[in-house]
């Protein structure tokens, strides 16, 4: 019983795992975080733009002295886009944990139970604090899990 019940422990860990690993790496597959070196760059980029008008025109600052483009940062359109990205991320990877807790919780077999609960959590977890920003998404998000988890529970102690 004992040597069983410790394999299943593991299994249901590795099995997490793999499922946290899956749901990173098919997020990072279905959208790109946005890359900090498309916004600034901390050099100074010489450009083949050889007119003042087609510096300007491209997001550049024009150089006189030197008659060079300088790429300029663009730090607030990073933080909305990174603020956009986090905020999709939250939903999707949020909405997965939860169905894997809740599929844990209604789902008999240890194994899946316990795998589905622990994956569920974690990624619950790593949801919210790259979200934390949009405290009103993430107080929803956490009453809706407790009704959920709650609801769970409560079948699973009443079923016949």
């Amino acid at each position: 019983m004992t040597k069983n019940l410790a394999v299943t422990i593991l299994i249901s860990i590795v099995i997490a795992a793999v499922l946290i690993g899956l749901t990173e790496v098919g997020m990072s597959i279905y959208k790109e975080a946005p890359d900090y070196q498309d916004y600034c760059n901390p050099r100074q980029m010489m450009d083949k733009r050889s007119t003042k008008d087609e510096c300007i025109d491209g997001g550049g600052r024009w150089i006189d002295e030197n008659n060079y483009c300088e790429q300029i940062c663009n730090q607030e359109r990073y933080d909305q886009d990174s603020k956009i990205f986090n905020q999709q991320r939250f939903y999707i990877i949020g909405t997965i944990g939860l169905l894997l807790i809740l599929g844990g919780l209604f789902i008999t077999v240890p194994i899946i139970q316990w795998s589905g609960i622990s994956s569920g959590g974690i990624l619950i977890i790593q949801s919210i604090v790259m979200n934390f920003e949009n405290k009103i998404s993430v107080f929803i998000y956490l009453i809706i899990i407790l009704i959920a988890v709650g609801l769970g529970v409560w079948y699973n102690l009443y079923r016949k």
